[in-house]
């Protein structure tokens, strides 16, 4: 109960500065500064849903995960990938150092909660994932799908590995579907408008890993 609660407080805490560093990612990535002061994150509803939602999500993997390194892994995994989703939405850059930690931690997490096997093969489905969305930049081209992206995805399978990692693409694609079919309905997008893809990855890792926890 008590690591229960001890982690339920530092996934509140970590989701009240989460925008806090969205705002000095984005400052830091940006090339143009005057950007990245656009749609500042400042105390409000976003963090009161990051908030409930971070408290939420380490709670539940304190509660259901084995133990609690596997809870703190999981719950690291889910404050790096809405910092980066929401970096893109801000700058669309999704920043190498976000990368870098989330594959970090995905690999000790890959290790220690199924083994140096699923290891290997997340790393295979790393390499599978990226070269799908390395392909499909080619084809749409690097303007509109970026090697962030390209990157991000495959860190993303590195992550979840097999099968999660189709769970992942799946809820990836409807929710972008699903995104798009409504923009275009209220006419807020249209067929030439440009999305940052990032959050949408996220989502599918996201969600994906509270399938992992329960």
């Amino acid at each position: 109960m008590v690591a229960v609660i001890g982690l339920g407080l530092t996934g509140a805490l970590s989701g009240v500065f989460i925008p806090y560093a969205v705002q000095s990612f984005s400052v830091y990535k940006c090339i143009k500064p005057s950007a990245a002061s656009k749609g500042v994150f400042t105390p409000g509803r976003l963090n009161i849903i990051i908030c409930l939602v971070s408290a939420a999500v380490w709670t539940l993997a304190a509660i259901h995960m084995e133990s609690i390194f596997g809870a703190m892994l999981v719950s690291l995994l889910f404050g790096l990938s809405v910092l980066t989703a929401l970096v893109d939405l801000k700058i669309n850059v999704i920043p190498n150092e976000l990368v870098l930690a989330l594959s970090v931690v995905g690999i000790i997490f890959q290790a220690s909660y199924y083994g140096l096997n699923s290891l290997l093969i997340s790393i295979l489905c790393m390499v599978i994932v990226a070269g799908l969305f390395a392909i499909v930049a080619w084809a749409l081209g690097f303007s509109k799908v970026g090697a962030g992206d390209v990157k991000l995805a495959g860190v993303i399978g590195l992550v979840l590995g097999y099968p999660n990692i189709i769970s992942a693409l799946t809820i990836m694609s409807i929710s972008l579907l699903l995104y798009s079919q409504i923009g275009l309905l209220t006419r807020k997008l249209t067929l030439r408008s440009m999305l940052p893809f990032a959050p949408f990855m996220v989502m599918g890792l996201i969600v994906t890993l509270v399938f992992i926890i329960l």
